[in-house]
C-alpha cells in the first residue's frame, strides 16, 4: 500500500485548487565540526514549479532567521557552513517557495556536533550497495529468504601496493533466527549472486557447465549453499557457473569452494570472499555486472525451479589499486586578491595552494562557501571568482576533497570585509548670496528625501544631486536620471558628472555633483552613476531616488496648511542650517514670496508618501 504525498487524486471531486504554495519539505539534518548537512524530499508543488528553498536557523538564544537559500530547485540539499561550534545544538526549518510564494516550513530538526554518516567505500566492508531489495517480498514469510541488499568491496590484501586479491560479496537478508531466536539455517537453500566480469568493456566468457551436450551461455554465480556439505556439516560456500540445458530449467554447477573465510551471521549477512583469479582476474576499472541476487530451493539436485526471493541488476567497478592506503587528510588553504572593497565588490579566490601530505593523492575538488546566503560552491579548479553585492564581513570557507574521497580535515577561512561604496547622498543649493550650500540629506534607506526647494537664480527645476563615497573616486563615467511621476515629468542630467575635489563647489576628493535640469514638480526622480572608479581599483555603480515637491517643508509628501504655517513663523528671517527649508525660492531670506510659494503649491503631492 502506498501513500499519495501529493497530486491529484484518484477522484476528480477531491481535486485541490490549483496553483497554490507548495507543501512541507521533509528535512533531516547531520552535523560535524565543519558544518551542518540539511538534506529534505521534495514536497508536492502545489501546480507551480518550485523556484527556490529558504533555509531557517535557530538556537536556544537566538530566534528563527533566514540563513541561507538553495536556489536550484533541483538540489534538495544544502550545507551550512556558518555554525558556531561553541553552539552545542541547532534547530533547522526550511521552505519550498514556488510561483505564488513560501510555503509553509517544514518539520524542525535539531543537530547536534557528531560523526555523519560516510560510507566506508570499497576499502571496507560491507562495501558499496550495488543491490537494494524491497523488504518483506519472499514468498513463504520466512526472514532468512528475504534478500535486503547485495554489497560488494575491496579489502586491502596488499599493504605495500593497496591491491585487493579478492572480491567481497555481502548479502544482506532480514534474519538468521528462527522461531525460538536461535541462529539457524535450514537445509536445502542456495543464497546465490549470478554476476558476469567485464575487463576492458567487454564480457569475457565463463567456462562451460560440463554438463554433457550444454552448449548454452554461461555466466558465474558464488553462492552460501545450505547443504550440509561444509565445515561441521554446516553450509557451503561455492562458486561455478548456470546455465539452461536445452532450454529447461536453469542449472547451478559447482565448480569449487570460495575463500575459507566466508560465513554467515544470526543477523542475516553473509559475507562471500571470491578470490579474483576465480573470474578471470578482473582489474581496477574492470567491473562486475549483478544479473540478479536469490534464495533458491530444492537442493541438492542442482536444478532450482523454486525461487522465494530474487533481485533486480546491478554493477560494480574495481577500485584503484592505492585507493586503501593510509590515507591523511589533505590540508585547505584559501588566499584572494583583495580582502576589502566596495560592494558590489568582485573577488578572486585561490586555493591553489592546498595540498595533500600522500605522494599518490592530489587535491581532486574544491568546496568553497561564500558565506552570503548560497550553498556550498564545488569545483576541480582551485580557482573561483565571486560577487559580494551587499555590504558587510563575510567569512569565506573552503574544504578540500583528495583524489581518494578524502575531506580535508580544517577549513580554511578568509575574512572579507565589504563596504558600502556610498556613504551619504544629498541635493545641494546655494541661497541667495550665501556660497556655502544647503544640504538636504537623501536618506540611502528607510524614509525618502523630499527637496522643496526651486531656486529662481538657477532657473526652475534646477538641482544638483551630491554622491559622497567611502573612497576618493578617479573618475565617474555617466550619469543617468529616471523619473517616476504618474503624468510623465521627468528631468535631465546637465553636463557630465562632476568628480571632486572641486573647490569652487565644495566637493572633497570622494564626492560626485550631478547637475539636473527640467525636473518635473511632484515626481520622485532617481539619478544613477555607471562606471565608478575609487583609488582602491573597485568599478561598480550607484543610484539614488529624491522626492521634488515645491513647498513641501515638513517633508510629508503633500503640501498643505502645516507648510504654509512653517513658512509664515519664519517670515523675515535670515536663512540658517535649521530653517533653511523655509526659503522656498532659495532667495537668501525668508518673505512673502515664499509664503506665496506654499499657498501656491497647498494641496500638491508626491505619488506615494516619502
Amino acid at each position: 500500500v502506498a501513500r499519495q504525498s501529493g497530486g491529484k487524486p484518484l477522484l476528480a471531486a477531491n481535486d485541490p485548487s490549483e496553483p497554490a504554495l507548495a507543501q512541507q519539505p521533509c528535512l533531516t539534518a547531520c552535523r560535524d565540526d565543519k558544518a551542518t548537512y540539511l538534506s529534505w524530499i521534495a514536497p508536492d508543488n502545489g501546480g507551480s514549479p518550485i523556484i527556490s528553498y529558504n533555509i531557517y536557523r535557530s538556537d536556544a538564544t537566538h530566534p528563527e532567521v533566514l540563513v541561507g537559500v538553495q536556489t536550484n530547485p533541483a538540489d534538495t540539499t544544502f550545507n551550512d557552513r556558518s555554525v558556531d561550534p561553541t553552539v552545542s545544538s541547532y534547530t533547522y526549518r526550511i521552505s519550498a517557495v514556488n510561483g505564488l510564494g513560501e510555503g509553509p516550513r517544514s518539520n524542525a530538526v535539531s543537530a547536534s556536533v557528531g560523526v555523519c554518516l560516510i560510507t566506508g567505500g570499497a576499502c571496507n566492508e560491507p562495501g558499496v550497495t550495488a543491490i537494494v531489495d524491497p523488504a518483506g517480498d519472499e514468498t513463504d514469510g520466512q526472514p532468512a529468504h528475504d534478500i535486503t541488499s547485495v554489497s560488494m568491496a575491496e579489502p586491502i590484501t596488499d599493504t605495500v601496493t593497496g591491491a585487493a586479491s579478492n572480491v567481497v560479496f555481502t548479502i544482506k537478508v532480514a534474519s538468521f533466527k528462527d522461531t525460538l531466536g536461535n541462529f539457524t539455517i535450514a537445509p536445502g537453500f542456495r543464497w546465490s549472486i549470478r554476476l558476469g566480469v567485464i575487463k576492458n568493456g567487454t564480457l569475457v566468457t565463463a567456462p562451460p557447465s560440463g554438463i554433457p551436450g550444454d552448449s548454452s551461455q554461461t555466466d558465474y554465480y558464488v553462492a552460501m549453499a545450505s547443504n550440509g556439505m561444509g565445515p561441521g556439516g554446516g553450509p557451503s560456500f561455492e562458486w561455478g557457473v548456470t546455465s539452461v540445458p536445452n532450454g529447461a530449467a536453469r542449472v547451478f554447477t559447482v565448480k569449487g569452494t570460495i575463500d575459507p573465510s566466508s560465513n554467515a551471521t544470526v543477523d542475516g549477512t553473509i559475507t562471500l570472499v571470491v578470490p579474483k583469479s576465480i573470474i578471470q582476474t578482473p582489474g581496477p576499472g574492470d567491473s562486475i555486472a549483478l544479473t540478479l541476487a536469490s534464495v533458491r530451493g530444492d537442493l541438492p539436485s542442482g536444478t532450482n525451479d523454486t525461487i522465494f526471493d530474487q533481485t533486480g541488476p546491478g554493477t560494480y567497478t574495481l577500485r584503484a589499486t592505492n585507493l586503501c592506503l593510509p590515507n591523511t587528510p589533505p590540508l585547505a588553504v584559501l588566499n584572494a586578491n583583495v580582502d576589502h572593497g566596495d560592494a558590489p565588490l568582485t573577488v578572486n579566490f585561490d586555493a591553489s595552494a592546498s595540498h595533500d601530505p600522500d605522494a599518490i593523492d592530489h587535491i581532486a575538488s574544491y568546496t568553497f562557501n561564500f558565506n552570503d546566503g548560497g550553498d556550498d560552491v564545488t569545483q576541480a579548479s582551485p580557482t573561483i571568482s565571486h560577487t559580494f553585492t551587499d555590504a558587510g564581513e563575510y567569512i569565506v570557507r573552503l574544504v578540500v576533497t583528495d583524489s581518494r574521497g578524502k575531506q580535508s580535515s580544517n577549513t580554511a577561512t578568509f575574512l572579507l570585509d565589504v563596504e558600502p561604496p556610498v556613504t551619504g547622498i544629498e541635493s545641494w543649493m546655494t541661497h541667495g548670496s550665501i556660497t556655502t550650500p544647503f544640504k538636504i540629506n537623501l536618506p540611502l534607506t528607510g524614509t525618502r528625501g523630499v527637496e522643496c526647494r526651486n531656486s529662481a537664480s538657477v532657473g526652475a527645476g534646477n538641482y544638483m544631486m551630491v554622491f559622497t563615497f567611502v573612497n576618493n573616486l578617479t573618475s565617474v563615467a555617466s550619469a543617468s536620471v529616471t523619473g517616476h511621476d504618474p503624468a510623465g515629468g521627468t528631468g535631465v542630467v546637465s553636463g557630465s558628472p562632476i568628480v571632486g575635489p572641486n573647490a569652487s563647489l565644495g566637493l572633497a576628493a570622494n564626492q560626485c555633483a550631478v547637475n539636473l535640469t527640467n525636473v518635473s514638480n511632484g515626481q520622485y526622480i532617481t539619478v544613477t552613476l555607471t562606471g565608478v572608479h575609487d583609488v582602491a581599483g573597485a568599478n561598480f555603480g550607484a543610484a539614488q531616488q529624491m522626492g521634488v515637491l515645491v513647498g513641501d517643508v515638513n517633508a510629508s509628501g503633500r503640501v498643505d496648511a502645516a507648510d504654509v504655517s512653517s513658512v509664515r513663523q519664519q517670515t523675515l528671517q535670515n536663512v540658517t542650517t535649521s530653517n533653511f527649508r523655509n526659503d522656498l525660492n532659495a532667495s537668501g531670506r525668508i518673505d512673502a514670496a515664499d509664503v506665496s510659494v506654499a499657498r501656491q503649491q497647498t494641496l500638491t503631492s508626491l505619488p506615494s508618501t516619502p
